[in-house]
């Protein structure tokens, strides 16, 4: 295997003693073969952390303007109020949270979903479901049917018989976006140094990982979990970077937090290292989970809101619950270069199908503040 490019900071030298280092194989000690099945060959990442310029140079500001104004526009958000608060920065990690069973997959494939509708290169990694059943969760999506009823449907198709109109309709659609889709099982690449030499390989236009604490960094050992975030996080931002692609990752909160209260940076878990790479941080909370009590019907003005604001997500979810919905909401927690931190848009969700939708916008009577900008 070829030997990684690591970043001294962060990895030991090669012919470092390591024995302290945790659970670290004895040196000298040979490595025991990779299964063929896994076996990718690593790339190098950066050579940044290894390279200097021979002289030192001041900054030409005419450079400078030129190189700001080349880079390239961020990802649009599929969702109305949110794209005018905040994008998906090219080059930087978008980094959204969420607790146990709040949306974060939904979020997920739907992101997928509309990157592809618009002929993107998606690379999809998902420690927790196997390929299969991702794409059998963008068909229903697409379809706007469960798993349950999805899995009866196919099967009526298999055996000749027919199928539902959106089930036979959405079909083409998937296998359409599936010339665009490359979902690695985790099982085979489950280390970041081997998604990103896969990366490297396919050049997707972005890459999303579910859930980020669920990468293992590859070939080092590490003393704590801790470092291990790091190091991936590290890995992921200089990929980022280098290649101007957007990555958006997924993170679980914290199992001390509670479940049922909206998220916050420091609900995430390793939530110093996260929160420091990433340009962007966006928190899932679905409003059914919480058993909030609807109150009055009222859409917000400007179509989000204060996170903060009870009073009007008693009324959102009022809004939802009165077009047979639940409500979701997306909360700017971070963000580098956009601003808007604090405000929270809500959205429709249908918990059997994963779709979010927008709520209408003919009601709002403003655009918000980013889109004034």
């Amino acid at each position: 295997m070829a030997e990684i490019n690591r970043d001294p900071g962060i990895y030991p030298p090669p012919d470092a003693d390591t024995s302290w280092w945790g659970d670290s194989e004895t040196p000298g000690e040979p490595e025991e073969p990779e299964p063929a099945a896994v076996k990718i060959e690593s790339k190098i990442i950066s050579t940044a952390a290894n390279t200097a310029p021979s002289k030192a140079q001041p900054v030409v500001l005419a450079d400078m303007v030129t190189a700001f104004l080349a880079r390239p526009p961020g990802l649009v958000w599929p969702w109305r109020e949110l794209a005018k608060l905040n994008e998906i920065d090219i080059g930087g990690i978008t980094t959204i949270i969420a607790g146990t069973s709040h949306g974060k997959t939904s979020v997920a494939i739907s992101l997928a979903l509309y990157f592809l509708s618009q002929g993107k290169k998606v690379l999809f990694w998902s420690g927790e479901m196997p390929p299969e059943i991702l794409t059998a969760k963008m068909l229903g999506l697409e379809a706007e049917v469960g798993l349950k009823q999805l899995a009866v449907e196919l099967r009526r198709r298999q055996a000749g018989e027919p199928v539902s109109a959106a089930v036979r309709q959405a079909i083409p659609i998937i296998e359409r976006y599936c010339q665009n889709l490359y979902i690695p099982p985790a099982w085979e690449v489950g280390e970041c140094c081997r998604l990103l030499s896969l990366a490297d390989e396919i050049q997707p236009d972005v890459i999303l990982i579910d859930y980020i604490q669920q990468l293992r960094p590859g070939m080092n050992k590490y003393r704590t979990r801790d470092e291990e975030i790091e190091a991936v996080m590290g890995d992921l931002n200089l990929y980022a970077i280098s290649k101007s692609v957007p990555i958006i990752c997924f993170a679980q909160i914290n199992r001390e937090a509670k479940n049922t209260e909206k998220p916050n940076i420091t609900c995430i878990r390793h939530s110093a290292t996260i929160e420091q790479y990433s340009s962007n941080v966006i928190g899932v909370w679905n409003a059914g989970m919480a058993r909030v009590k609807p109150t009055t019907p009222c859409l917000p003005v400007d179509g989000w809101y204060w996170c903060d604001d009870t009073d009007s997500t008693g009324s959102a979810v009022a809004v939802a619950e009165a077009q047979g919905q639940n409500l979701i909401e997306l909360m700017v927690l971070k963000s580098r270069y956009h601003g808007n931190v604090g405000k929270s848009v809500p959205l429709f969700f249908a918990g059997a199908t994963g779709k979010i939708q927008d709520f209408p916008e003919h009601s709002f009577t403003g655009l918000g503040r980013a889109a004034q900008l």
